[in-house]
């Protein structure tokens, strides 16, 4: 369709600039009419070369364009692979690090708990040498007799004994107090 219109265009000028074969005040010569035929056909068959020309040109020219086109969407979704790519090993690499610098510390922190358990121990041990040697205390205490042993036993019983019928007797005073105030 295109073809026959471009035809169209640049023929019809011509056409219109030609005499009529009709027309009854013109003489009918038939050999410049043929030339001017042959030589129509002739810009007509050149035209249409030039169009076909044009148009392997033109396919050519889209197919080498697609061809270049093709080849360089190829490269940026080979950047973008390699980009991603990258950026997935820097973070692996990264989380990596991070987890030995957790480790590294964990391990101070460790190191610095036994020493400080091993610091402890030695200030008691100093702080017990100190006191054992300031209240200079019997090394060996005597062995008790048995029968003074429960002797100091039943004494100290009979105290206890006392001492908790005596704290009874001043909570029933307490109460009573209490209870007349209150009542």
């Amino acid at each position: 369709m295109r073809k026959t219109i471009r035809i169209l265009v640049l023929v019809c000028p011509l056409a219109l600039s030609l005499p009529t074969p009709f027309a009854a005040e013109q003489p009918t010569n038939g050999e410049p009419a043929l030339r001017l035929l042959l030589t129509l056909q002739s810009q007509q068959q050149e035209i249409l070369r030039k169009l076909d020309a044009a148009r392997q040109n033109s396919a050519e020219e889209l197919k080498r364009s697609s061809d270049l086109l093709a080849e360089r969407l190829q490269r940026i979704e080979n950047s973008v692979a390699l980009e991603a790519q990258r950026q997935f090993e820097a973070r692996q690499n990264l989380h990596q690090l991070f987890l030995v610098a957790l480790a590294v510390l964990g391990a101070l922190g460790a190191m610095g708990l036994g020493l400080m358990g091993m610091l402890v121990l030695k200030t008691l041990n100093r702080l017990s040498d100190v006191v054992e040697r300031t209240v200079q205390l019997p090394r060996f205490l005597p062995a008790p007799d048995s029968a003074q042993a429960e002797a100091n036993i039943t004494a100290s019983t009979q105290r206890l004994l006392e001492s908790m019928a005596q704290v009874e007797s001043r909570l029933r005073e307490i109460e009573t107090r209490h209870l007349k105030q209150g009542g």
